[in-house]
């Protein structure tokens, strides 16, 4: 039994991923454990699994401890990025039948104001899921200049008036430091119309936060690392929530499963589970708008 709910919280394709690592036995890596969601299905529908728990914040690996206190014995905590894959498998002990990456940003970072991640409510410029690491969102914002500004925001949030929004932080901080969440936005809903009922400035935070931590560099580590800490036989499934973070993963799996991996003498072959992502039905999505630009990935070392 689990100790602890996070009834609001519903992890995305839940059920899928239950069935993908469908093993009797071994070690499972949740490298996003989040508020743990994933991590309670895997541990409640295999019961034979361990889990080695990752994830950069540390106060979601405080939520998740307390949520999988029922399970103590079977799960082991790592406050680290997914990338870290070597920590994680000095902890496993073994290498792992399964690993799991979720990329979404969870709803208590989304709701705490004070970790500046939203423009809902007030809040600093900083979007660090990390808060020991250096680099803010208010330093990118008040310190990058024009055409780094605009190069994150068309490369990362894909928004089409880039340059217009660059040009008007740099207008902006030139008079004083741009320091908070609405600032931020009401500056960007002065360049960008608004799309339906997407807020002006959802791309360009979208965009600044991937830059603060390294989302995409992070991805792409661990992408060109896993298959040394797969076990054969063993599943890697990511979920993911962006054009970018999918590209990333479906270019990655395909290579491996036409080329194969080598490290060392050791040759791996994989094959892709499905030939498609999934995605959300119509239910899920109802239930949880999140789920609607979810695409999940998945691909088996067969060798």
């Amino acid at each position: 039994m689990l100790s602890g709910s996070s009834a609001e919280h519903k992890p995305v394709l839940a059920d899928r991923v239950v069935e993908l690592f469908d093993f009797e036995a071994g070690t499972v890596l949740d490298g996003t454990v989040g508020q743990a969601g994933h991590a309670v299905n895997i541990l409640n529908a295999r019961p034979r699994l361990k889990l080695v728990c990752v994830d950069r914040d540390p106060n979601a690996i405080e939520a998740a401890k307390r949520r999988l206190a029922g399970f103590s014995d079977r799960v082991a905590f790592l406050h680290s990025s997914f990338s870290n894959l070597q920590a994680a498998y000095e902890l496993a002990g073994e290498r792992f039948v399964g690993m799991l990456l979720d990329l979404g940003v969870s709803l208590d970072q989304l709701r705490d104001a004070a970790r500046g991640f939203s423009f809902s409510e007030p809040g600093p410029l900083d979007m660090r899921f990390d808060p020991s690491q250096s680099l803010t969102a208010h330093e990118i914002v008040n310190r990058w200049s024009a055409d780094e500004l605009e190069q994150i925001f068309r490369e990362y949030g894909e928004e089409r008036r880039a340059r217009s929004v660059a040009a008007a932080i740099v207008r902006a901080r030139s008079k004083k430091p741009i320091e908070t969440t609405m600032e931020l936005a009401g500056l960007v809903a002065g360049v960008v119309r608004r799309a339906g009922r997407i807020h002006p400035a959802t791309r360009v935070f979208m965009a600044i936060r991937i830059a603060v931590n390294r989302e995409l560099d992070e991805l792409k580590s661990f992408l060109e690392a896993f298959p040394r800490y797969l076990a054969t036989g063993g599943t890697t499934a990511i979920i993911s929530f962006h054009s970018l973070e999918d590209r990333l993963v479906k270019r990655c799996f395909a290579r491996y499963a036409r080329s194969g991996f080598e490290h060392g003498d050791e040759r791996m072959e994989f094959e892709l589970i499905y030939k498609k992502p999934l995605t959300a039905g119509d239910r899920e999505v109802r239930m949880n708008p999140r789920a609607r630009s979810a695409k999940l990935r998945a691909i088996r070392r067969v060798r």
